[in-house]
């Protein structure tokens, strides 16, 4: 969603942008981001996902990479980052390297020894040559893990509130997984991994679920390996099938009747670089239970609906028991919980400055290209 909203605000301020990516985004034909006259590049793949191979992609670079005067990488240990990064290095053109969270000490644990094989046989030399490195917040540089070799900047993402529908319960949503029109859902909606506190949610939601029949968990989103058989074994446990709902990666409308068919979003993260769909759900009217592991916890405090405790199973089950008796009273102001987003988070205010740091980049580089 960050890649697709940044595109989208590059060609909203007058900028060519180009999205080059595996195949499988899921977008229609009728994505907001054509309608600004960006494109899509989707090249098929080949391979397990953490490594998968684009066959023409290397082709592609050599017969059109030229054409533009930036690159800039999202995320860490892909080909696409690795082919790109080696073709800008050759031909001297300028990159920015973001790495959403990937290098942070809580995400990099989880494969230790892939990912120091990985760095010293390739990903090093991506990020040592990059321009520059984006990260979304102070607390993401100061937590990384790598060396940086060159220049950073911090630039938050954001959320477009204008484009975020207001509404009330569709009951598309509860129709479609089931769910009794009494209970109480709790939506997660976003990557499934490790990272973001998958076993503290699970952990919570049992405790919860076996003190209540009216208690309904929607985990949403594409699962990493590293969950596969945790989330699994949770929907076919038989005191939990019927109150929980795994439905894969939703867009549009699916997306829409989610948000508005439920009660709280939650989001248990130990690390968490931004997380646009936590500001989302703030934007749509739910009122958010997330952890200190969210860099701009403090922040979302501020908006009256949201629940900051710590990423432990224990104080995030107490946080969901709070919040399901009543305990915890969420702000019921949501237009000025959207008027505070589009103050502080809005894309239509931090697309001007991410644009002026890719200028920068631009220019400090062109130089070197030319000779």
């Amino acid at each position: 969603m960050a890649v697709l909203e940044i595109a989208r605000w590059q060609c909203l301020l007058g900028n060519d942008c180009t999205i080059l990516t595996g195949k499988g985004t899921g977008l229609g034909p009728d994505a907001p981001l054509y309608r600004t006259g960006a494109a899509l590049r989707d090249f098929s793949t080949s391979g397990p996902g953490k490594f998968r191979y684009l066959p023409d992609f290397q082709g592609y670079l050599q017969e059109s990479g030229r054409n533009f005067d930036l690159f800039v990488l999202h995320g860490s240990y892909q080909y696409a980052t690795y082919a790109a990064a080696k073709f800008c290095r050759k031909e001297g053109i300028p990159t920015i390297f973001t790495p959403h969270g990937s290098l942070d000490p809580a995400v990099r644990a989880k494969h230790k020894f892939r990912n120091v094989l990985v760095d010293v046989v390739y990903h090093d030399r991506v990020i040592r040559n990059a321009s520059a490195w984006h990260f979304t917040s102070e607390q993401e540089r100061l937590a990384c893990e790598r060396k940086i070799w060159r220049e950073s900047f911090v630039e938050p993402l954001a959320v477009d509130t204008d484009s975020i529908p207001i509404g009330s319960p569709t009951g598309r949503f509860r129709a479609r997984y089931k769910i009794d029109a009494d209970a109480t859902v709790l939506l997660f909606l976003s990557r499934i991994t490790r990272k973001k506190g998958i076993d503290i949610l699970l952990d919570s939601f049992r405790r919860l679920a076996g003190q209540s029949d009216h208690i309904f968990l929607a985990l949403c989103g594409p699962i990493d390996d590293d969950m596969k058989s945790e989330v699994h074994a949770a929907a076919d446990d038989p005191n939990l099938k019927r109150k929980m709902a795994v439905t894969g990666h939703l867009m549009g409308q699916e997306k829409d009747d989610a948000f508005f068919d439920s009660n709280f979003f939650v989001l248990p993260t130990y690390s968490e670089n931004f997380g646009i769909a936590a500001f989302e759900a703030l934007a749509y009217g739910l009122p958010l239970i997330t952890t200190t592991g969210m860099n701009f916890h403090a922040q979302l405090a501020q908006s009256g609906r949201a629940m900051i405790v710590e990423p432990t199973k224990d104080s995030f089950y107490r946080g969901l028991a709070d919040a399901l008796s009543g305990r915890w009273t969420p702000s019921t102001r949501i237009q000025e919980t959207r008027d505070w987003l589009g103050v502080n988070f809005s894309w239509r205010s931090r697309a001007d400055s991410l644009t002026k740091q890719y200028q920068d980049v631009v220019n400090g580089s062109r130089g070197e290209r030319c000779a």
